[in-house]
């Protein structure tokens, strides 16, 4: 992953590449942006480098839930709650609508506030885990 940084005119002004990693390399595995077919309660590694510092993982919490934005609303909305075993705090869920991609991140979610079966995200809204295809 490289992070650029920008200025006012948009020209890139510095790169970032701490954290980058290869898969193969110095004990890196290969992890996974999106599984390709995501199953609620699906746990998987986003990043996978314990040397690089980079162990993002992502859980599915829902296949079904629904985003309404300024210009669109969104139905079958897949949300995946990320967290970090380098930055344990680091708490968010990210929103991903079909065929359009990562339409809402909600960030700073207090892990205190994690629940077993659901998160009190930042604008105070619980969002609730499904239930897997088992019933769990």
């Amino acid at each position: 992953m490289i992070n650029l940084t920008y200025d006012e005119q948009d020209r890139v002004i510095a790169v970032d590449t701490h954290g980058t990693w290869r898969a193969g390399v110095n004990g890196a595995e290969a992890g996974f942006a999106m599984p390709a077919a995501p199953q609620v309660g699906m746990v998987y590694f986003q990043e996978h480098a314990r040397a690089s510092e980079a162990l993002d993982v992502g859980e599915i919490l829902s296949l079904e839930g629904q985003i309404e934005g300024p210009l669109s609303s969104y139905e079958k909305v897949l949300a995946v709650f990320e967290t970090s075993q380098i930055e344990p705090d680091l708490r968010e869920v990210n929103f991903y609508a079909e065929g359009v991609g990562l339409v809402r991140v909600w960030e700073g979610i207090d892990a205190q506030k994690v629940q077993s079966r659901g998160c009190v995200c930042p604008d105070q809204t619980r969002l609730e885990r499904q239930s897997g295809a088992g019933g769990s």
